[in-house]
């Protein structure tokens, strides 16, 4: 799949992932309500059901992996945020065919996006941390 596909799965995973915070919606619902309602045409969709999935299973232990290089604590993060820290992290944990760094610039790219203005800064500063402990020998 073309860069494009993947930065579109990326930014509707990032939104779903946001809606399954504040509503609590399964991953199949989800992955679901979005190929019936949203635009996904230009969209990986194989790539936004494993984020979408991965990131609803893993998400204790994403947050266990970001929240050590957070100056709060994970339930104070603004929600966007939160979701963006949380698909990077899955990035870093389990998608090692994705360089780190194309990872932390597609979560700022969405930060800027979707976030408070300057989140993007505080975004790429606990990712670039993360990166550290998760992909030591890639990040050197």
């Amino acid at each position: 799949m073309s860069r494009r596909a993947r930065h579109q799965a990326r930014y509707k995973a990032v939104q779903a992932i946001y809606q399954a915070d504040l509503g609590q919606n399964s991953a199949t619902d989800l992955c679901q309500q979005f190929r019936q309602f949203q635009d996904m045409n230009d969209c990986d969709h194989e790539f936004f059901d494993l984020l979408v999935r991965g990131v609803l299973k893993e998400s204790a232990a994403l947050d266990e992996a970001y929240g050590q290089h957070l100056d709060r604590t994970v339930e104070e993060l603004d929600p966007i945020e939160r979701s963006v820290l949380r698909l990077a992290a899955y990035e870093l944990k389990f998608e090692f065919e994705t360089p780190y760094k194309v990872v932390i610039n597609e979560a700022v790219e969405l930060t800027k996006t979707f976030g408070a203005e300057g989140g993007h800064k505080y975004i790429n500063g606990v990712l670039d941390k993360t990166a550290k402990t998760l992909r030591p020998l890639e990040v050197r």
